[in-house]
């Protein structure tokens, strides 16, 4: 049985997939980190605002890698962070990562 995990971090995505061997122990088929690249400046110091769309497309695209190169995996096991807070409307998303708890009086949405 093969088992492909995805972690969403703050600065990298990582993928796994393990393949359960008849002693019952994990064999790493593969494992790879891609850089998710998209913090958006915004003059704030203490601000980290990411393109949430786009981190989702990283995750998408490398589980795609995934499941074409693996395709038995059976099962699909996905983290992320708990930092952080997504903003979703029908035309926008926005993920908003506070530092050290500091929060800002305003937060702009950006359109995408």
């Amino acid at each position: 049985m093969k088992t492909a995990g995805i972690d969403i971090g703050t600065t990298t995505i990582s993928g796994i997939v393990l393949e359960k061997e008849e002693n019952g122990q994990a064999k790493i088929l593969e494992a790879k980190t891609v850089e998710n690249g998209c913090f958006i400046e915004t003059g704030n110091e203490w601000e980290r605002i990411q393109y949430a769309k786009e981190i989702v497309e990283r995750a998408v695209n490398l589980l795609d890698y995934f499941l074409e190169k693996y395709p038995h995996v059976e099962r699909i096991g996905l983290t992320g962070r708990c930092m952080e807070l997504s903003m979703l409307t029908k035309k926008e998303i926005v993920s908003v990562r506070y530092i050290h708890g500091r929060m800002p009086e305003e937060v702009s949405a950006m359109v995408f």
